[in-house]
């Protein structure tokens, strides 16, 4: 090698590394494609009947803590149920069963306490809709059913509040007959079947207004479901690439170093 010119060095030096680069582009193949998808799902309302009743709050809260919803979906479990019940395409059915399940992550937002974001890979646009699909099914079922829960222990207060204000203004009605002679006792029983009767129906008033409020869990349509892709993994081509690059640097650099030391020893003698 030392007796080679120079030139001839640095053309065995390229040629080398063109075919290490090469085989290394052959060799190692990149992943296969994937597609990504991202999206935010709002978190439904329920009333709690007890702070409506208090007037301390609105009573509004959400059917389940984001912080449930997100330990939920990040269980093994609830994805082992995603991937075994999607109807993943038949060609890429494996490759995203894996990436389902290995990619499946929910994130909360600060900007909307009520949101939950969902991110998942999986082998093709078409299977990352049906996870999503399958993922909007399970958490819809399961919020509904909740729900339906306080949706009916508030209407069980709402007809207890009623019934309560019909009978308390019938008392009040009955208080003082028109026969009757007025008295202080009965002016003062009216007055507090009268005040009762408002503070009940006040109530009743503000449940009746809070059950309105009552929302379901809701996941954006498909259509508005964002899905990037493809995406291809080339790690490994790429760090293999970057070593070929570091070795070819050291071989200049001792390339360099082995021309310009005949030239030192030259000019000491």
């Amino acid at each position: 090698m030392k007796t080679l010119p120079l030139f001839s060095k640095i053309v065995i030096l390229a040629l080398l590394t063109l075919c290490a680069a090469g085989a290394v582009w052959l060799l190692c193949r990149p992943g296969p494609p994937v597609w990504r998808l991202t999206t935010i799902f709002h978190i439904g309302s329920i009333i709690y009947p007890a702070a409506v009743i208090d007037g301390t709050s609105s009573g509004k809260g959400t059917i389940e803590q984001p912080r449930t919803v997100i330990a939920l979906i990040s269980t093994p479990e609830f994805r082992e149920a995603v991937v075994g019940t999607s109807e993943f395409q038949q060609r890429t059915a494996a490759l995203s069963r894996r990436l389902v399940f290995a990619t499946l992550r929910p994130h909360d937002l600060d900007s909307n306490y009520e949101d939950v974001e969902i991110d998942l890979a999986a082998a093709s646009a078409a299977d990352c809709l049906a996870a999503y699909r399958t993922i909007a099914r399970q958490i819809a079922r399961r919020h509904a059913v909740l729900l339906d829960e306080n949706a009916k222990q508030l209407q069980t207060v709402i007809d207890d509040y009623r019934e309560r204000s019909m009978q308390l203004k019938k008392w009040e009605d009955a208080a003082i007959k028109p026969d009757d002679q007025v008295s202080t006792e009965s002016a003062r029983r009216k007055r507090d079947l009268g005040a009762a009767w408002s503070e009940s129906s006040e109530r009743l008033r503000r449940l009746e207004a809070a059950k309105l409020s009552l929302e379901p869990t809701t996941f954006p349509p498909e259509s508005e479901v964002y899905v990037s892709g493809p995406l291809t993994n080339n790690t490994v081509r790429l760090s293999a690439i970057a070593g070929l690059a570091i070795l070819l640097c050291v071989l200049v650099l001792t390339l360099g170093l082995e021309v310009r030391s005949p030239g030192r020893w030259a000019a000491r003698t």
